[in-house]
């Protein structure tokens, strides 16, 4: 089966917000947040972390971030600096819906999706 037109603009959308949101977090938001591990995969960021806020003390957390003619006008830098503030955002009423997967990642804001799998090059950067 041929992969769809689509795909290879999709993963470079991906990767884009990618690197987007870790310039945005390194830039403005690297006391509260650290980033340990991120990647795209179709349009989507998925962003591993560790943040600096007392509800989560010591917790690995992970996010999934979507970008797209919907999101932030369409525009990924403005995704980017969105998905970063939420990223430095204590987790609040998030945590009432939140996960903890095998890897012990805590899923933020997937509700009932499944949480995405975990390249193992950043899986063992956490359990080292």
């Amino acid at each position: 089966m041929e992969p769809s037109p689509s795909a290879p603009d999709e993963q470079q959308s991906g990767r884009s917000l990618v690197d987007l949101i870790q310039t945005e977090v390194e830039t403005y938001w690297h006391n509260e947040v650290s980033i340990v591990g991120a990647w795209g995969a179709d349009a989507s960021a998925v962003i591993i972390f560790h943040l600096d806020a007392d509800d989560v003390p010591n917790r690995v957390l992970g996010r999934v971030f979507r970008s797209g003619p919907d999101i932030a006008d369409g525009k990924p830098a403005g995704a980017a600096e969105d998905a970063a503030l939420v990223l430095a955002e204590a987790p609040g009423a998030m945590l009432d819906t939140a996960f903890v997967d095998e890897n012990g990642i805590m899923w933020l804001g997937l509700g009932s999706n499944q949480a995405p799998k975990v390249p193992a090059h950043i899986r063992d950067r956490f359990h080292n």
